[in-house]
């Protein structure tokens, strides 16, 4: 057997090594256009970079990041097509349980509901400990909710609070449980949900809706003083929240139907002084004061 020389032993070990380099200088391009935010740009060069050097040890890690490019640049189908040709390339990456939650998020974005509760159902029978889990659990109620499986919904969204007690997103289950609850006629059940989410002390972009489906709830019950108390906490803290003046309405209604018109005519009043009340709902809140008005026999005030 022939021995290579060493001077073509050197040759060879010194064009891998530029090779090396080259490879790591289009990778590293790639990935100072991705922190840049130049999400397109990189995630061409990331795809290029994996169809150049499918076998480099970075390969995995170009087709995440391509995929992640296209998701934050909103180009939603190609972030699709990228996050499955990851895992179908790398089914053994530790990414595989992120590249599925991603997966499941651009399906819903794509309104593609039903194959989205699938997948985020399926993360979380995979994964049951993983940190995607209990977030998959919820999404997949959300979809499910959206293509009209409610009894689906309720059991995945029970699953996820019982399971994992301890989530930062249990009071989002909680508020979509109860809304589903809510859905089905389960007043009570619903009640219990939506107070234990509006309860949190922490962050809860939900929370102000929260309140007012629970004043609604009173409302359709006959409950005027729980529905006014409701009010009370939306006004103390939602003050800048558009559900704020709108359940103002609301209620103002349901205190007309119960020939309560003076009661009526100030909360309607009050719905114009809310800062975040839209148009429409002034438009509502004008409406009903004057109907209030002509009740209490304030004519000259019920001109719109």
């Amino acid at each position: 057997m022939r021995r290579c020389s060493p001077l073509i032993l050197c040759l060879i070990l010194s064009w891998a090594l530029e090779a090396s380099a080259g490879t790591e200088e289009e990778f590293d391009f790639a990935r100072s256009l991705y922190r840049d935010g130049m999400y397109g740009p990189a995630a061409q060069q990331f795809e290029q970079f994996v169809r150049d050097h499918p076998g480099s040890e970075k390969a995995p890690e170009a087709q995440f990041l391509a995929a992640e490019a296209r998701f934050r640049s909103g180009a939603r189908e190609k972030a699709l097509s990228g996050y499955e040709r990851f895992i179908v390339r790398y089914p053994d990456d530790v990414r595989i349980p992120e590249a599925q939650m991603k997966r499941g998020e651009c399906l819903s974005k794509l309104r593609r509901f039903a194959k989205a509760a699938e997948v985020f159902s399926d993360l979380q029978q995979r994964f049951p400990t993983g940190d995607f889990a209990d977030r998959a659990l919820l999404e997949a109620g959300r979809n499910f909710r959206r293509i009209g499986d409610v009894e689906r919904a309720i059991r995945v969204l029970q699953q996820m609070i019982r399971d994992y007690p301890k989530s930062e997103h249990l009071a989002e289950a909680r508020y979509v449980l109860g809304v589903c609850l809510k859905d089905q006629g389960r007043l009570e059940e619903a009640l219990n949900q939506l107070e234990q989410a509006a309860s949190v002390r922490t962050r809860f972009d939900q929370k102000p809706e929260a309140l007012r489906i629970i004043g609604r709830i009173h409302l359709s019950q006959g409950d005027l003083a729980r529905a006014e108390e409701t009010f009370q906490r939306l006004k103390e803290v939602f003050q800048d929240r558009t559900v704020t003046p709108q359940f103002a309405v609301e209620l103002a209604y349901g205190l007309s139907e119960a020939q309560r018109f003076d009661e009526a005519a100030r909360l309607f009043e009050q719905a114009f002084e809310f800062p975040s009340s839209a148009d429409s709902t002034r438009a509502a809140a004008r409406l009903g004061l004057a109907y209030a008005y002509r009740r209490t026999g304030q004519d000259s005030l019920a001109v719109l």
